[in-house]
């Protein structure tokens, strides 16, 4: 069973804000904030003008031994998932963003990260009906989309996304999540 289907189960789809942000640390030329208990998420920060194709976004997380792209669950995990990078200190307001959705030949269709077979629209719908977000983006927008996510903030009083964007406009940050070990 994979993680993200594990933490749903056992209903800890909000684990990453429980948590506290404990240490940085440096791996190689890439910046990662990380929780020390378990280092579930980190966020990478380096290096992203070269994340221009789905297949160098992936590499990013999965050069980290034991850790994948973020894979979003549910609505309740995309606002933790957006308050932990928050709490991070991460500039929402920059114009770039921080993936939590990719899509297949630039329609406002949405997938997982790490599963493209896995649609996410009603988790994106969901997160954006039940929050505070400054944009739907994501659904109407009619120029080249094939990634969404947080940033393109307007330093309003509701929350930086959800939003959409090219590979050309490479992202501000990777979040890479734990991968789940081999049940076998």
């Amino acid at each position: 069973m994979a993680f993200s289907q594990n933490k749903k189960m056992f209903g800890l789809s909000r684990w990453c804000h429980m948590s506290i942000f404990l240490r940085l640390s440096l791996q190689g030329d890439s910046c990662c904030y990380e929780r020390a208990e378990q280092a579930q998420y980190k966020l990478i920060t380096d290096g992203m003008s070269t994340l221009t194709s789905y297949d160098a976004l992936r590499k990013k997380c999965t050069d980290i031994p034991g850790y994948d792209l973020v894979s979003i669950t549910d609505a309740a995990e995309v606002q933790s998932l957006y308050d932990w990078l928050v709490a991070q200190g991460h500039d929402m307001q920059q114009g770039r963003g921080v993936p939590i959705a990719v899509t297949h030949q630039q329609v406002n269709e949405y997938s997982d990260l790490t599963d493209r077979s896995r649609g996410v629209d009603s988790i994106l719908t969901e997160a954006y009906n039940t929050g505070e977000w400054d944009t739907d983006d994501w659904k109407s927008h009619t120029g080249t989309s094939e990634l969404a996510g947080f940033g393109w903030g307007s330093g309003g009083t509701k929350q930086d996304g959800i939003h959409d964007w090219p590979y050309s406009d490479y992202p501000s940050g990777v979040v890479c999540e734990k991968a789940a070990p081999y049940a076998g």
